[in-house]
Parts: structure tokens; sequence; C-alpha cells
């Protein structure tokens, strides 16, 4: 017992020497301006407002909204220009599950794109008769001004059920995003051809529930169809197919729009009121997605099957912000299903955000996107930093960041990936940057499980960084390793013969002051207090997993390693 005591007070003091909890200086940023550097343009979406009816309005006819009398109402009846404009078509697949009535159909559906463009371009707006105006849209078969420089990311635009890419803050959002440089393609997915809710389907008289749930049902799953034909449409038309980057496909999804960046990515839909789920499609061009206010079901019916078990195996990095007053994207529903996620995800709350899509804190929604677009899609350093360490903008409306795990870029040069194991026998973390030491673990040997977290390190034998010391040690029946590049800390327990010191485990740079340069990212160090009777610490690049330790009796001590994003 005594020699006990003494370990743990050699590891107590250890702790102690750490410097005090400080600010991160990247934890509360600016605002990022708005507009981006870039003016903007669109695509030909020419239209012959005459044909709209003196009762009508050019909305029902972007929104799919057929007439009274079941006649259908879609954005091609009005484009006068078609030769110029996206207009695409496919057959919307076989399976009645998913589509019902819908499966086989021809469907014709038109896109919009916006981009960066140059101050030369000096084309005429188009005005929209409610109020938007398409900045510099070409007309005819004009070919898009772009600027130099190579090809382009994709942002692929999903509006909210029944809306469409020229509707209200849609098109405004669109713009803005293709302000900082990125080409958004949003298709006018036209949901009210397929299904009708709300106050338009009580007026139905003819739909049955039956026929409203299966129809429900097909409009969200022919929301993430269409956009993938979409895409395709772009890959191989002669104005764009060299002018974008398919390999660099990010989505913005706004409320239902969110729920499509899900199913492209492979989630399974929900297709029963008892909530079986099936899976829709995968698109691997997706590569990231920011879903603002995203649609995950609602309490009684989540949108990826029960407890949103349809999302676990989805990898895509998703940033979700969301409204803590929201009644129909439920903040609950969005973590529980973001939970879910392999890979980098974040959920960011805003208090008393309502489902608005005309939020009054556009600076926080812009500013954690455009972070996460350029570090998911331009690979920026210093952006996925900051996506790692930032937990609120300055100003505007309070955001709080719920959820959050980014995940390391792949290693290159002397870098390696320092994978986290969890054992649930007796809730202790262990990490490792040996393949081989991965390896027999990822056997199930020992009960090691890992946890789907990681972080970045160097090369043991690398010219840069502290040397990392690894140690272990055993407490009654379970042993635990601890690692440092605190010297003093490595010395005091390599001077102690309760621990083995093993190896250099790896090298990493040492916080000042709790903080990191721009470009690192920030490993927490976090105690478990001797809960079990054995000490054990876990080292994470998640706030939100050493908030959630905490409040089950862990004590964070703070920053330790910086390490390359």
């Amino acid at each position: 017992m005594e020699r006990l005591a003494a370990v743990l007070l050699v590891v107590a003091v250890g702790s102690a020497s750490l410097p005090a909890l400080a600010s991160d200086s990247l934890a509360v940023v600016p605002p990022t301006a708005r507009p981006g550097p870039y003016p903007v343009a669109c695509s030909n979406v020419a239209q012959d407002f005459s044909r709209v009816g003196i009762t009508e309005t050019a909305s029902e006819y972007w929104r799919g909204l057929p007439r009274s009398d079941g006649s259908p109402r879609y954005a091609t009846d009005l484009i006068s220009e078609p030769t110029g404009a996206i207009i695409y078509s496919y057959t919307a697949p076989g399976d009645a599950e998913l589509f019902g009535r819908y499966a086989g159909r021809a469907i014709t559906d038109v896109a919009l794109v916006c981009y960066p463009t140059t101050s030369a371009n000096t084309r005429a707006d188009f005005a929209l008769p409610n109020g938007n105006v398409v900045p510099r849209m070409q007309r005819g078969n004009d070919a898009p001004i772009l600027p130099a420089g190579g090809k382009l990311p994709v942002v692929l635009f999903s509006h909210g059920y029944a809306g469409s890419p020229l509707d209200g803050t849609y098109f405004g959002a669109q713009l803005t995003l293709a302000s900082f440089g990125y080409v958004t393609v949003a298709p006018f997915h036209g949901d009210l051809r397929w299904s009708l809710i709300g106050f338009e389907a009580i007026l139905d008289d003819g739909l049955t529930a039956e026929a409203l749930w299966l129809d429900y049902v097909a409009m969200q799953a022919l929301r993430p169809i269409t956009a993938s034909r979409m895409l395709d449409a772009l890959a191989a038309h002669a104005q764009w197919k060299d002018a974008i980057d398919l390999a660099r496909i990010s989505g913005f999804g706004i409320s239902q729009g969110g729920e499509t960046m899900m199913l492209l990515a492979g989630a399974a839909l929900t297709t029963t009121v008892f909530q079986d789920s099936k899976p829709v499609t995968f698109d691997p061009r997706l590569a990231s997605a920011v879903g603002y206010i995203p649609y995950f079901g609602l309490s009684f019916l989540p949108a990826f099957g029960r407890d949103q078990e349809g999302i676990d195996g989805v990898t895509l990095p998703f940033l979700a912000i969301a409204g803590t007053e929201d009644k129909l994207a439920q903040i609950e529903r969005i973590e529980q299903g973001v939970r879910r996620l392999g890979g980098t995800r974040t959920v960011v709350a805003i208090t008393g955000l309502q489902h608005d899509l005309e939020p009054s804190y556009p600076d926080d929604i812009f500013t954690w996107s455009t972070v996460f677009l350029d570090s998911q899609l331009r690979g920026d350093a210093n952006a996925t930093a900051k996506l790692q360490r930032m937990a609120s903008v300055s100003g505007g409306g309070e955001d709080v960041r719920r959820v959050d795990y980014t995940a390391p870029k792949p290693a290159t040069g002397d870098e390696r990936i320092v994978i986290e194991y969890h054992h649930a026998g007796f809730d202790h973390y262990f990490v490792t940057a040996d393949p081989a030491e991965a390896a027999g673990l990822d056997t199930g040997a020992g009960g090691w499980a890992r946890t789907g977290l990681s972080f970045k390190a160097l090369d043991a034998a690398a010219a840069s960084g502290l040397p990392n010391c690894r140690f272990f040690g055993v407490f009654g029946a379970v042993s635990t390793h601890f690692y440092t590049i605190n010297a003093d800390e490595c010395a005091m327990l390599t001077a102690d013969p309760a621990w083995t010191f093993e190896n250099y485990a790896f090298r990493a740079d040492l916080p000042a002051s709790e903080d990191c340069p721009a470009d690192r990212t920030r490993v927490v160090r976090v105690f478990n207090n001797f809960k079990g009777g054995a000490l054990n610490h876990r080292f994470t690049t998640s706030a939100s997993e050493a908030a959630s330790l905490a409040a089950d009796g862990w004590i964070v001590e703070g920053a330790v390693f910086c390490a390359r994003p």
C-alpha cells in the first residue's frame, strides 16, 4: 500500500507540474467578413415570366407545386433559353420500397450554378419577380468567366423542403459561398412534385394516409438521387467538366438539405413508421458537408432509423449548425446522429435559434462554414487547426460547440497517426503510433477496441519535436501506460522503480501556457482520478470528449502536445 501511495503521489506531483489552464488563442475567433473576395456570377436560368398565370407565382414553378387540378408545374416550364440552361434527365431507381409510385420514372431536373468570377465580368444581372437578382448571369450558350488558377472546388447545395435555389435566403447562401471561391451547384429539387405535406396535403382529398407516407419517403429518397445525377451532368458538361474539381466536393444542406447530405453519404432512410430503414445511395464524390438546421427527424420518427442507427458506418465529415429552440430540426436528434458518425464531426448550437431560414446571426453560420470548408476542401492546415480548437465566434449570437472531433489529415513523411483504444472492462484508454502494435490490438486480443479517434505526431526518430516518454505501470491487477514530453515528468517517472520506461513512442511539440501555434492542434490530457482504483490518462483533441469525461469525475489536466493537423 505504501508503494502504491508513493506511485500515486508521483503522478499527482507530475500532473501538478503542468502549467495552469489558460485561454487557447483560437478558442474564440472573429467573424469572417462577408462577402468573400470574389465577385459572383451564375449560370443561365433565363425565364419567361409572362407564362406565369395571374393567380400564380414563379416560385410555385421553381418549387414544383402542382395546380389545384393536379396538373404539374416545374422550373422547366419557365426556362426561356433551354440550350443554355443546365437541364438534365435520368430514370429514378426501380426500388418501390424507397421510390414508391415514382420508381422507374423518367425525371427531368434543372440546376443552378453560381461561381467566383473576375472584375472583368460585366454581364448583366437578371432580375427575378421575388426581388432576388441573379448576378452576371450567362445568356444563351455563354461560357462561364472564371478566375485563373485551375479547377475550382465544389459545394453541392441542397435547399430545404418545398424551397428552391432561387427563393429567399437559399439563394443568398449560395452567393455568399461562391464569393469565397467555391462553385455552388444546386438542383431545383421540386419536392412538391413528389410529396405534399402540411397545408397542401390537407387540401388534397384524394390522398390517403398511406399514399402520403409513401410519397413522403419517395420525396426524401429522390433528393440524393437528383443531386448525384446533377453531378454526373456537370461532369459531362462542355462548360463545366474542365472547370470544377470533382475530387473536391463538399455539401451545404439547409433543413431537409442536411438530411439529403447524409443520404448521399450512405445513411439509411427511415421507410416505415416502425422506424425500419434502408440505404438510398452512396456517392463517394461527396467528401464532407455542412448542415444548417439539418433535419434529422423527430423524437418519434428519426430520419435514419431507430436511434439514428442508419448512420452507423457513415464516415462523412460533417458540421451541423443547430438551434436550441428548433422544434423541427431538433438538436437532440442531430446530436444523436452526429455522434454515430466516424471521422470529423461537429455540432454547434446557437442559443435561442428556431427553425429560421433567415437567421439573425449569419456571421456565426458562415464563419463556422467557411472554416470547415477551407479545412475539408482546400486542405488548409490553419483552417483544420482552427476547426479543432475554435469553440465560438465573437459577437453575434451565443454559439456553443457541443460535439467535436477533427480527424487528422493523412500522415506524410515523418508524420505518424496516433490511434486511440479503449478497454471497456476497466474503462482505460491507450494510444499507439506503432502500426504493428495497432495490428495486434485490432485482433481484439486483450479486450481493446478502437474509439475511432486519433491525432497526429512525428516519428520517434524525427529531427523535430520533443521525445515522448512512454511508461508502463501495474496497479493491483490493472496495468496502465503514461506518455509525456514534459522533461520534468519524464525524469521523475524514470527515477521511480514503480514505472518502467518502455521507449520514445513519438515526438510532438510542447504547448506554451496551454497555447499552440495557429497551424497546430491541441492534444489535451484527462486523468481518471483513480476511478476503479487504478490510474489512467486519456489524450484527445476532442473538447467534448474531455468534457464528457469531466462530467464523469475525470480531471482535465490541460493541453500537453501541439500536433500537426
